[in-house]
């Protein structure tokens, strides 16, 4: 598969593009983003199968579920960042090696768990984010 073949993949709707001026539109259509996320999420995986849940949509790459979970637990690091980046005086931004976390028994599981994570972390994130 050719590289601009795999991008596609790995980015559907194409890469972020930063703004040269931010406004607060941009802010308020990016927070509204993130406070559609998980129903987005939901609605295009309720109809899924199983095998469907298990499909890899790139070579090498994560399946849909793996990618449901993912987003779950990439997002519970996000707002305790968020929060720590707001507290702190000096916050350490901790890595974690999501590949490894792709592998472990909860990502074989179904995805219903995440999305009420993403549900509960995307509407927390919310309210700090417009405060």
């Amino acid at each position: 598969m050719k590289t601009s073949e795999i991008e596609k993949l790995k980015y559907p709707i194409g890469e972020f593009k930063t703004p040269d001026n931010i406004t607060k539109a941009h802010i308020n259509t990016w927070i509204s983003d993130i406070e559609t996320f998980p129903n987005s999420i939901e609605t295009e995986t309720k109809t899924l199968s199983e095998a469907e849940l298990n499909y890899n949509y790139r070579p090498n790459g994560w399946n849909i579920r793996q990618v449901v979970h993912h987003c779950a637990d990439s997002h519970i690091n996000c707002i305790t960042r968020f929060k720590l980046a707001l507290t702190d005086d000096a916050p350490t931004i901790r890595a974690y090696y999501e590949d490894r976390w792709a592998t472990l028994a909860d990502y074989e599981q179904n995805i219903n768990t995440a999305l009420d994570i993403l549900k509960g972390v995307h509407a927390k994130l919310c309210i700090l984010l417009r405060s």
